[in-house]
């Protein structure tokens, strides 16, 4: 009998624990509509879809979930141009100062000498430099240098002076990325063909080629650009929270 009793109270104690998941699940899916769409869209009404075919333009703005992984930043414009794109977010996200990619891609092509335009890649064939984009982020109005800075060293600097930098990956054509700060020991990137994302520490060993392009934001930007840091981080240190939770429920 005791046995049984015990058996009993585990699965009691299961199914609250999976009743309390739903809840938090449903909680956490109705705020996210309520953020996407008019309240009316939270029950199944005809007058929701004529409101939909009367005004589309109110919906414009509702965006996928792969397209939510870049805000606030913008998905790199070409396959060749994650450099540019990652100066241009940069400057744009962090910094306060909107960039557009194709005027950076055209400024290095004019610094080079080629003729090619924005939407065609550099005459060598390969993506834009670390001394491109350093020339192009020094043209624009900002201090900035080229260092070389293993892992380790990385992510002492992003801890004390809160302040994303542009490195290179090791990749078969090299692949530009912007390290924003640290979220309980990863790495938080944002890539300019795949949006924000964690690169766990054994990745960032592996991957991170130390060559790093460090932009001065001024004096009169750093605060901003620390509380826009800041901000990214507690979002991806919320989410771990909430994943790591689920893991323990489901074990």
């Amino acid at each position: 009998m005791a046995g049984r009793r015990a058996v009993d109270e585990m699965g009691t104690t299961c199914c609250r624990a999976v009743a309390t998941l739903l809840a938090a699940l449903l909680s956490l899916w109705t705020r996210q509509a309520e953020a996407l769409t008019p309240p009316q869209a939270l029950s199944c009404s005809h007058s929701w879809c004529n409101q939909f075919s009367r005004h589309p333009q109110r919906f414009e703005q509702t965006t996928s979930f792969y397209e939510s992984r870049f805000e606030p930043g913008r998905k790199q414009l070409h396959e060749w141009s994650c450099g540019p794109a990652a100066l241009a977010n940069l400057l744009s996200v962090f910094f306060g100062c909107p960039t557009d990619e194709n005027a950076i891609i055209e400024k290095g092509a004019a610094a080079r000498g080629d003729t090619v335009g924005a939407e065609a890649p550099p005459q060598s064939g390969r993506g834009s430099s670390l001394a491109a984009l350093l020339e192009s982020a020094r043209s624009l109005g900002f201090d900035a240098a080229v260092y070389l800075m293993d892992a380790a060293l990385l992510q002492l600097a992003l801890a004390e002076i809160r302040v994303p930098v542009i490195g290179l990956l090791r990749e078969s054509a090299g692949h530009f990325v912007i390290a924003v700060g640290q979220v309980r020991g990863d790495t938080l990137v944002f890539d300019p063909a795949l949006g924000f994302r964690l690169l766990p520490e054994k990745q960032l060993l592996d991957r991170w080629s130390g060559f790093t392009l460090v932009v001065d934001p001024g004096t009169g930007r750093i605060d901003a650009c620390g509380a826009t840091v800041a901000s990214l981080i507690h979002g991806f240190e919320q989410r771990r929270r909430f994943l790591d939770e689920l893991t323990w429920i489901v074990h």
